[in-house]
């Protein structure tokens, strides 16, 4: 086994595509049997350069100290270049709301993208086939679909999982053949957590059941993957050709149940900006199939059919579920425009102080144009040609603004709404090369829960663009191919 674990390891990465020869892995080292493991085998293969990273979360006190000693003593004895970092993930949890655990993980995750970003580092994480057995079992309890049944992914953004078709039995017997020890987190013990409750006691009489119950897991796993993957990319090209107008609803309606939830669920995102649930998705089936009535989106609108083709109209109930979310307020000029497309610019307004410093730039504005939002925002808009771009970027950048931000004129299309946040929301920040869930963004940028609904967003579909105010995601950025630039000003109370 000394030599078998690496070698399994090295085909999962083969397979997988996780890792290239001369890569630089971050692994995440918390002093474990699993982290340890993955940190000998990586280096065993002597194909990879290796770090390790280590955060002390400040929950387990004298037992934390324990662990981060020990991970520095491994690390120098190895030579293995280490990163350390410490949280008070406590008080975090109580000022944003969050459970221990759920803070824990997302705080871990943040410092392990930040130590590996400057690196150019792939972050890998010792999660193993029984963490993935233990992951499924926790989705299928909660009524997940495919997507949460196919447990975790070899890979997510620069984050990689080698030991992810290793048995725990395979790393512990892999450290004994080493006479490696590693350290006991007492609190993987503790049944008041739902993951160590699965663990200690759901999983064992099913492998009493079933002695290869992790690894059929792990097959049925991979299976819901693909299946997953193939069913949304098929529905997502049974959308684009109804975009593209070469269908109607008739034809989406005549979709498979599989494809046609999964194409209503598109369907919802681009007409509201949000992603809607299990009830909406049900209901906009039916109304492609009977092509009556109306369905109530997040957001304040409402899907209806009008001569084949799926429109959003306000909602006419005076209590949709969630009506006191504002309604989306889409990125188009006023038609027709003011004048020439031009509006009087505020004297006193952020876009007035932006063009003021930029000097002359500011009269080669193509269209100008106030978006009003809600609770007494609103977003000024300016179109210029992408020749002014980098005066624009070095303004931006020496004075920080963080209420202006400059995008390619493609998102003009009609698909682009300042909304509030919604579930599935997802933010690619600018220099981070990660793309993370909007909600843990916003917990990282301080804004406070009681804020993070009303707080508007920049959205195409679940994607996201600009948190104003924030920051902004490297999607949308213009291009050498671009021939406009859109300047977005908000004004409004700062959300952090």
């Amino acid at each position: 086994m000394q030599q078998a674990l690496p070698q399994i390891m090295q085909t999962t990465i083969r397979e997988q595509n996780l890792l290239q020869p001369g890569d630089t892995v971050l692994v995440a080292l918390s002093g474990g049997a699993d982290s340890v493991a993955l940190l000998r085998a990586l280096l065993a293969l002597e194909r990879y350069t290796v770090l390790a990273a280590h955060l002390q979360h400040g929950i387990r006190g004298a037992e934390a100290d324990r662990d981060a000693q020990y991970v520095e003593a491994l690390c120098s004895a190895l030579g293995v270049p280490l990163v350390l970092g410490q949280a008070d993930v406590p008080a975090l949890a109580a000022q944003t709301g969050e459970s221990l655990e759920e803070c824990a993980r997302r705080v871990r995750y943040q410092f392990l993208e930040e130590a590996a970003a400057p690196r150019r580092a792939k972050i890998a994480t010792a999660h193993t086939r029984d963490d993935n057995a233990e992951t499924l079992l926790l989705h299928l309890g909660r009524g997940a679909g495919l997507r949460g049944l196919a447990g975790i992914p070899y890979r997510r953004g620069a984050i990689v999982r080698p030991l992810l078709d290793v048995p725990r039995a395979a790393v512990e017997a892999y450290l004994a053949a080493l006479g490696q020890s590693f350290c006991t987190d007492s609190t993987n013990a503790d049944l008041h957590y739902t993951r160590n409750l699965v663990r200690h006691t759901v999983l064992p009489p099913l492998r009493a059941a079933f002695p290869a119950f992790d690894e059929a897991a792990a097959r049925c796993a991979r299976s819901l993957r693909e299946d997953a993957d193939y069913l949304e990319a098929q529905a997502e090209a049974a959308w684009n050709r109804y975009q593209r107008g070469e269908t109607d609803a008739a034809a989406l309606a005549a979709l498979p149940g599989a494809l046609q939830s999964r194409a209503a669920a598109a369907a919802a995102r681009s007409l509201c900006g949000r992603e809607p649930d299990a009830a909406q998705i049900a209901a906009l089936r039916r109304l492609l199939a009977t092509g009556r009535g109306a369905v109530a989106l997040p957001g304040g609108v409402s899907a209806v059919l009008r001569q084949g083709r799926l429109a959003a109209v306000p909602t006419k109930s005076a209590a949709p579920p969630d009506a006191a979310a504002p309604a989306p307020a889409p990125l188009l000029p006023p038609s027709p425009p003011d004048g020439a497309g031009r509006q009087p610019l505020p004297a006193d307004g952020p876009l007035a102080q932006l063009l003021a410093l930029c000097g002359a730039a500011a009269a080669q504005a193509q269209a100008a144009w106030r978006v009003p939002l809600w609770d007494g925002q609103w977003v000024d808009a300016r179109i210029f040609p992408a020749s002014l771009l980098q005066v624009f970027e070095n303004c931006i950048k020496i004075h920080k603004y963080t209420n202006i931000a400059f995008f390619a004129y493609a998102i003009m299309d009609g698909n682009t709404f300042f909304r509030t946040r919604a579930a599935g929301d997802r933010i690619r920040p600018a220099g981070r090369g990660v793309t993370k869930p909007l909600r843990r963004w916003m917990q990282e940028q301080g804004i406070p829960a009681q804020r993070r609904d009303r707080v508007p967003v920049l959205a195409r579909g679940s994607e996201i663009l600009w948190v104003p105010g924030a920051g902004r995601s490297e999607s949308g950025r213009p291009t050498a191919q671009d021939e406009a630039i859109v300047l977005l000003a908000w004004q409004g109370e700062p959300p952090c």
